[in-house]
């Protein structure tokens, strides 16, 4: 599948106010890239903004648009494309919002719709993170869990994002794609942005690869 158009819809219910925002794209699983166009119907509620929307990484997406290396598995491998996901993401002391989405692929069209809660009151954002490294591990039976931290700069300077997510299957008739899940880490790359108003474009690349699972030291027991 050389690659994906990609269609999205969500609702930002942020700071008490009710926003509706669209995107559309396109991305290659094989080259691991992914351009995706934001726009919100209205300006974003004050302490948030627009920038945010660059940590969702493709609306979630990025895990399938994932070129792999050394035994990494992405998303489309895994999960033929489609899947649901639950984000908290937390923005320091600033507050934060929760993010819950599904991800349907079918043929050469992937569609994503979200819904964003929560409360967040940034100081003035100059721009998007940059990079994005990923840990996704088997949590199963049919769940995958990550952890992932990013820097979003600010007119105070960066502010730690801190985000943890649960990947899970579209129904329950899906197969367990957790069991052939290696622990891997996805690292995205903001390549290119570009900000107008309300809408906001954004190139990611994207690489997911295996790692080694952590060891636990075996003690020794001496004779007194």
């Amino acid at each position: 599948m050389a690659e994906l158009l990609l269609k999205g819809s969500g609702t930002n219910f942020i700071n008490g106010r009710l926003t509706n925002l669209s995107a559309v794209g396109r991305g290659s699983v094989k080259d691991g890239t992914l351009e995706i166009q934001h726009e919100l119907e209205s300006d974003p509620p004050e302490g948030y903004s627009i920038y945010c929307l660059a940590a969702t990484t493709g609306w979630a997406t990025s895990p399938v648009f994932a070129r792999e290396e050394d035994g990494g598995r992405n998303l489309m491998r895994l999960a033929r494309g489609s899947y649901r996901l639950y984000r908290v993401l937390t923005f320091e002391d600033y507050g934060g919002y929760d993010l819950r989405a599904e991800i349907r692929t079918v043929g050469d069209q992937i569609t994503a719709q979200g819904l964003t809660v929560g409360n967040l009151h940034l100081p003035t954002v100059k721009g998007p993170p940059k990079d994005f490294v990923e840990v996704m591990f088997p949590a199963g039976p049919r769940e995958l869990q990550s952890f992932m931290t990013l820097k979003l700069p600010t007119v105070r300077g960066d502010v730690d994002v801190y985000i943890s997510c649960v990947y899970s299957p579209i129904d329950d008739t899906s197969k367990d794609w957790t069991r052939s899940a290696p622990i891997q880490v996805r690292r995205s790359r903001l390549e290119e942005f570009e900000q107008k108003d309300n809408q906001l474009s954004l190139r990611y690349s994207t690489t997911i690869a295996a790692i080694d699972p952590p060891t636990v030291p075996v003690s020794r027991r001496h004779a007194a």
